[in-house]
């Protein structure tokens, strides 16, 4: 079992929800803080006045005459909207939950005091250029101005927490960064899978379900049993119950983005569109943000708790980026001596740094953790479930981590860079210091110039193509360094006239090891058809392609089903009713159709029917929770790929592949049966296929859902469509992966961003704009924003003033 975070955030409440009036006097308070749109505060901070509008919609303005102020602007606007979530995530990345929360917090504050996001920022704050430091300062005042004028009115949620919200520090903000970069890291989820599969299935078995790509060397799996990797596999599952406690337990974490030249454009100037494909978060990660000042103006979307613009565009570049997946974390099982101290490598013994941690916890004595750390990364034995998954005994080995988190790197001065670019020279330079999360750029100019930037921090390793864990012992282990970003992948201005990435395989031949966790090619493959075609676009056409639902991964496979029943005698009513479906299917994943139901099932059971009379539940799950690593296996075994697992072991008969889809069809008629009635008339996508926004406070008590969340929604679409609604196969069928957001810019419009926002801009749910913008996100609607000054000025917005104080 994981942990029951369910309870973590709303614990408190768990218990008042039972006292009578509280709802009511819960409703009085909350309806008292929201944050006025319209008004005025001086503030001794403020150097010069800041009028910050604020439209129907919920979108900010920021109209000031000097950067810093309209940082500081940006910051108090964040708090004002969303301290909540900027409290929480800061306490996260600290490894300081358990203070406000509780017990059930200790294995998140572990896992992050182990990670050391904090103690990395404490290092490398100071290495920090001027100009960062100068914007970070900036807008950790704006916050401040909120907390010491407000407290923590405007986020009653933290009125229930034990202590007063600290101020902010420059500091935080480049934590909320790490923390953000740790999030989209996932590579080394595989890793700890698949060497825990192989010690216990055998190395040859697993190399059978690793998914493969022609032109890489095979993916191998050490012969023999390397490691105990169950302080892995325990790290794996207390990030992922962090995860899930904030919303984010999708895999399929990845976007689309695409650009076209003038050559490809109804209107003669670039555009560019990005949907970045995040965990069903609520609030939502993304504040959209108009900053217009003298020598700084940039527009699109921000990241409460940290300042400028992360995607969007100024007045001459345009950019939006994608997951690289990169490969850019490494188990090591060390040789530790009987102290615990110290460890091998190269034959001698090395001391370990140790650090002593105190986690203060509410309601409870604290609890001492102590830390090790070698020149890789720290040791993670530590981190551990408050219930044990399959492993009840101590590690019998010591692993550390490295990571390339633990490098020195300044997204937000790479971010600030990225906003003040004038040309692509700029641009490109800015982009390098981008390291964590790695990120596919994809860039255009009001010139109509196109272009793509690979920006990663990408291991060099002796083994090209990585997948296990390694001996620790050992130097030629280590990692030699790291690509250079010269030499990363880059194209500007292509023959195509146009670029696109959505999380796939961005070069066929590249010198070194990127990933091979890339999602399937569905997606790519559709915005090729798209932008294949010998036409030009439209603003139009790219909302259409960022809604589309048709599913090319399912059209790869339903002709083979079809196939394979094609001389099987069929004498069930229901499914003779199921393949003549499939036969008509048009391949779009629609909410209101039956077929796209039938395929969904269809593939849980041939997931089931491979693998789970081998691996048994547990192991199922832990393969399958990497959404990706599961479409790509099937998609290999349906275009011909052998292998040891389609016996049923559990069988006296040799199976071949098409017993297995036959017999997985009819078990998914079954289940619908069962399920959804013997009338495939009521077996709907949108039946199934649900997406809700949930609170983090009513994940604790279900009481406050109606208060806090939004939805349930019956939706179209799944994890291998453009408009991706992924849904996990460890719970089948709920959405966890949605477009956090949607983006068109068209250069010949150059005050116009087109965006849709799957939440409104407000954390405060009895505001107007909690959930005002999910509507005509949920039927492929888009607003305009005007970011010309002169429109936001002279339009009845609500207006704030920050005025100069004395």
């Amino acid at each position: 079992m994981s942990i029951n975070f369910k309870v973590l955030i709303g614990v408190v409440l768990s218990s008042l929800v039972l006292l009578p009036g509280v709802l009511i006097f819960g409703y009085i308070l909350i309806n008292r803080t929201i944050p006025p749109s319209s008004g005025e505060l001086s503030n001794s901070l403020v150097q010069n006045d800041v009028k910050i509008y604020t439209d129907a919609n919920g979108i900010a303005y920021i109209s000031s005459v000097s950067e810093e102020d309209a940082m500081r602007a940006l910051g108090f606007q964040h708090a004002k909207e969303r301290l909540f979530q900027m409290e929480v995530m800061r306490r996260v990345a600290a490894g300081r939950l358990s203070e406000v929360v509780g017990a059930e917090a200790l294995p998140v504050d572990k896992l992050f005091r182990t990670i050391g996001l904090a103690r990395i920022v404490e290092r490398d704050y100071p290495k920090l250029n001027d100009t960062t430091k100068q914007v970070l300062q900036a807008y950790s005042e704006g916050v401040n101005i909120v907390l010491n004028e407000y407290g923590s009115r405007f986020a009653p949620e933290l009125n229930l927490f034990p202590e007063e919200v600290e101020l902010w520090k420059p500091e935080d903000s480049f934590l909320i960064s790490k923390l953000v970069g740790w999030t989209l890291n996932l590579s080394w989820w595989t890793d700890a899978a698949y060497i825990d599969l192989a010690n216990k299935l055998g190395a040859d078995a697993v190399e059978a379900i690793i998914p493969q790509f022609d032109e890489n060397k095979k993916m191998t799996i050490p012969k023999g049993k390397v490691a105990d990797v169950s302080p892995a596999i325990s790290m794996v599952e207390v990030d992922r119950s962090f995860r899930k406690m904030f919303g984010l337990d999708g895999t399929q974490v990845g976007s689309n983005n695409w650009v076209v030249s003038p050559a490809k454009s109804a209107s003669n100037k670039a555009m560019i569109a990005n949907d970045p494909h995040l965990a069903v978060l609520h609030p939502n990660l993304w504040y959209f943000t108009v900053i217009s000042a003298r020598e700084f103006s940039a527009a699109g979307f921000t990241i409460p708790g940290a300042p400028g613009v992360v995607i969007g565009k100024n007045d001459v570049m345009a950019w939006g980026y994608t997951n690289v997946m990169a490969d850019d974390c490494d188990f090591y099982y060390e040789t530790i001596d009987s102290s615990g101290k110290k460890y091998l490598f190269d034959g001698e013994w090395k001391d370990f740094e140790v650090i002593e941690e105190k986690i203060v916890v509410k309601d409870s004595t604290d609890v001492e953790l102590e830390i090790l750390i070698n020149h890789r990364g720290p040791v993670i034995n530590n981190i551990r479930p408050n219930t044990l998954l399959h492993y009840e005994k101590p590690a019998s080995s010591t692993i550390t981590m490295r990571w390339t988190g633990f490098e020195f790197s300044d997204e937000p001065g790479a971010i600030l860079k990225v906003n003040r670019s004038r040309n692509i020279a700029e641009f490109i330079e800015a982009v390098e210091g981008f390291k964590l999360p790695g990120q596919n750029f994809m860039f255009a100019d009001s010139a109509g110039n196109i272009g793509y930037l690979c920006a990663a921090r990408l291991p060099i390793r002796k083994d090209k193509f990585p997948t296990y864990i390694y001996d620790g012992s050992k130097s030629q282990n280590d990692w030699s360094g790291f690509v250079p970003y010269k030499k990363m992948p880059r194209i500007i201005n292509p023959a195509t006239n146009y670029l696109a990435s959505a999380n796939n395989k961005v070069m066929k031949d590249f010198e070194y090891h990127i990933s091979n966790i890339w999602e399937p090619d569905s997606r790519i493959r559709r915005i090729n058809q798209f932008l294949d075609r010998d036409t030009t676009f439209s603003v139009n056409d790219f909302e259409i392609m960022q809604n589309d639902i048709k599913s090319v991964y399912a059209e790869d496979f339903v002709p083979k089903i079809i196939e394979i029943f094609s001389n099987v005698e069929v004498t069930d009513k229901n499914l003779k009713t199921v393949l003549e479906l499939l036969r008509q299917w048009d391949y779009e994943m629609e909410a209101e159709s039956q077929t796209p139901a039938i395929f969904s099932v269809f593939k849980m059971k041939m997931l089931e029917n491979l693998f789970l009379d081998e691996m048994g539940e547990t192991y199922l799950k832990e393969y399958t929770f990497m959404t990706n690593i599961s479409h790509r296996i099937l998609q290999e075994y349906f275009n011909g790929r052998t292998s040891e697992w389609i016996d049923d072991k559990d069988s006296d008969e040799l199976e071949n592949f098409k017993d297995i889809v036959k017999k997985s069809l009819v078990d998914a008629v079954i289940w619908l049966e069962q399920n959804y009635g013997k009338n495939p008339s009521g077996w709907q996508w949108g039946k199934l296929h649900k997406l809700k926004f949930t609170h983090p406070f009513s994940q604790g008590a279900e009481i406050l859902s109606p208060l806090f969340d939004i939805g349930p929604f019956e939706v179209s679409g799944d994890g291998t469509t453009l408009s991706n609604t992924e849904f996990s196969f460890n719970t089948p069928y709920d959405v966890k992966v949605v477009a956090s957001m949607r983006m068109i810019y068209d250069f010949s419009a150059r005050d116009i961003i087109k965006i849709a926002l799957p939440t409104g801009q407000s954390g405060h749910f009895n505001s107007e704009n909690y959930d005002n913008l999910t509507e005509g996100w949920i039927k492929g609607q888009y607003i305009d924003v005007n970011c010309s000054t002169d429109d936001f000025e002279n339009n009845n917005y609500e207006l704030f003033v920050l005025k100069r104080g004395n």
